[in-house]
């Protein structure tokens, strides 16, 4: 369990940092996003896929004697992170990008069509 939070939290740290440095480069919240989302999914998934292929033997059972205890652990892991890259992947980006400017280039946007 704590190797999938590892892993689950090393990936957002490192997905927040590349927005605020796109930030810092000027870029508006949207883009950032868009463009941090877009160069780090790549690497989340190939973490993930090679967690989960190193897992398997595990999971499966083949591992020799003492797997019976480390067994549910591959389980655990391998559907944790599948759930948590399919779950996180669509809505990510969008609450990334109402978190980081909640009053910002969508609220200016929001008044501008209220007001036109």
């Amino acid at each position: 369990m704590l190797m999938l939070i590892g892993i689950v939290v090393t990936n957002a740290i490192v997905l927040i940092d590349l927005i605020n440095q796109y930030r810092k480069q000027g870029l508006g919240v949207v883009e950032a996003v868009v463009e941090a989302a877009r160069h780090r999914l790549r690497p989340i998934l190939m973490t993930a896929l090679a967690t989960i292929f190193a897992l398997l033997p595990m999971a499966l059972g083949v591992t020799g004697e003492g797997g019976f205890i480390a067994q549910p652990l591959a389980v655990v892991v391998i559907g944790g992170l599948i759930s948590v890259d399919a779950a996180d992947a669509p809505p990510g980006p969008d609450a990334l990008r109402d978190a980081g400017d909640p009053q910002g280039e969508a609220g200016e946007e929001a008044g501008r069509q209220a007001g036109a």
